[in-house]
């Protein structure tokens, strides 16, 4: 079963590419090589995430200390399988002909006032919000001063060139 339940993982990150290789299991040389071709699929992932840096982080140091688990002799071969599983699951891979589901997270008010909380940052907690409008305008005057025209601020901040411009004439 141990086989089978790892030709069935690597299914999961590499479709028909890992079809029969179940006989790679007892291949510890093989076996390790599937598993961190695994782990660079999950770390481009994480790479794309819509997340934080902080988090992205996190899940990123995850997944190489996992890579440095699996160089090391004496690895309980079963419990990686299960936990690539997972980690495939988790990642929207739950079938091995595509990829069904896209992560996705978010933080609700609680959740973002308690990591402020405890990365010190009382602002949040005080209600003191930064005007996101004000901060925008500001940086488009500084890149217009600076000689960018209206079409590159336009790509830089995702909007179009009148935003850009109307921006422009309601700053003046």
């Amino acid at each position: 079963m141990n086989a089978l339940f790892f030709e069935r993982t690597m299914q999961l990150f590499f479709g028909d590419k890992a079809y029969q290789i179940a006989g790679y299991s007892s291949n510890v040389k093989e076996r390790v090589r599937w598993l961190l071709k695994a782990i660079c699929q999950m770390k481009k992932q994480v790479n794309s995430l819509d997340t934080t840096i902080q988090h992205q982080e996190q899940l990123m140091g995850a997944l190489e200390k996992v890579e440095k688990c699996l160089k090391k002799e004496g690895v309980d071969w079963l419990t990686i399988d299960s936990l690539f599983y997972v980690c495939a699951v988790l990642f929207g891979r739950t079938n091995v002909q595509a990829r069904f589901y896209t992560v996705s997270y978010w933080q609700d008010e609680c959740q973002y006032l308690t990591q402020k909380l405890v990365q010190g940052d009382d602002k949040a907690l005080r209600g003191e919000k930064e005007n996101a409008i004000a901060k925008k305008r500001e940086i488009i005057k500084q890149l217009k001063a600076e000689g960018v025209g209206t079409f590159e601020i336009a790509l830089i901040f995702n909007i179009s060139e009148y935003q850009v411009k109307k921006i422009l004439k309601a700053s003046k």
